[in-house]
């Protein structure tokens, strides 16, 4: 019984301290008043040269097949590392982005999942950390919109595969689905380093996962207000 209970303490401990930390990626919101700079932009065109901030790895720009988008793509699950230094004094930054997902991205309650994805910001915390379902559409299949679990429930399996995405097979590709990001993020450094990456459960061999990046831009702004909290 006392094991049991440790357990349980532990599990709930671990659930509290996931729940501040979604907490305090949406605690903050930018003072209406603030003027907004933006510090890095970045639309991929074919065959251009990366800007030096990017840290790509094996990471390639890629026209999808239908010429719909052109997007900086992973080598499956490989890191994609964005650096930019030279920030002008600021409380907040803000990044957005398009995550695109190519392949099948497995559901949690198979042996081949999770498949998760994950953004963060250097010495901060992570933005994004949650699993993907690109083949179960309609069912319980991965975490996102939240958080891939600390203790995994059920093997995270929360949300219908899909959920959240703002196309699908819109791409050309056999499968793919498209995502859309807006961060605000409490950040005072003259330096900002955002990490980008993969971690797939098994690589599927018919269609081997991967993730791309999209319309990223980062903005920065000099305050932010604490958001009201909810009862």
């Amino acid at each position: 019984m006392r094991i049991k209970f440790q357990e349980k303490t532990i599990e709930a401990r671990l659930a509290a301290l996931q729940r501040w930390l979604q907490r305090e990626i949406d605690g903050v919101r930018p003072d209406a008043g603030a003027p907004e700079l933006e510090v890095f932009r970045q639309e991929f065109e074919e065959g251009m040269a990366l800007h030096d901030a990017w840290r790509p790895g094996q990471a390639v720009v890629e026209v999808s097949p239908n010429g719909r988008r052109t997007f900086l793509r992973s080598k499956t699950g490989d890191a994609i590392d964005l650096e930019v230094s030279g920030l002008p004094k600021h409380r907040l930054v803000r990044l957005q982005f398009d995550l695109i997902l190519g392949g099948n991205w497995h559901p949690c309650d198979r042996k081949a999942g999770p498949d998760l994805f994950r953004c963060r910001i250097a010495g901060a915390r992570s933005l994004v950390h949650a699993s993907f379902c690109t083949t179960n559409r309609g069912w319980p299949s991965q975490s996102f919109p939240k958080n891939h679990p600390l203790i995994p429930d059920d093997h995270g399996n929360r949300e219908d595969g899909l959920s959240g995405s703002r196309e699908h097979q819109t791409l050309g590709y056999d499968n793919d689905a498209v995502y859309s990001f807006d961060f605000h993020v409490p950040h005072e450094r003259d330096e900002l380093r955002i990490e980008f990456g993969a971690l797939f459960g098994e690589l599927d061999a018919k269609l081997p996962q991967w993730f791309g990046i999209d319309h990223l831009r980062v903005t920065v702004l000099p305050d932010f207000v604490e958001r009201e909290p909810v009862e």
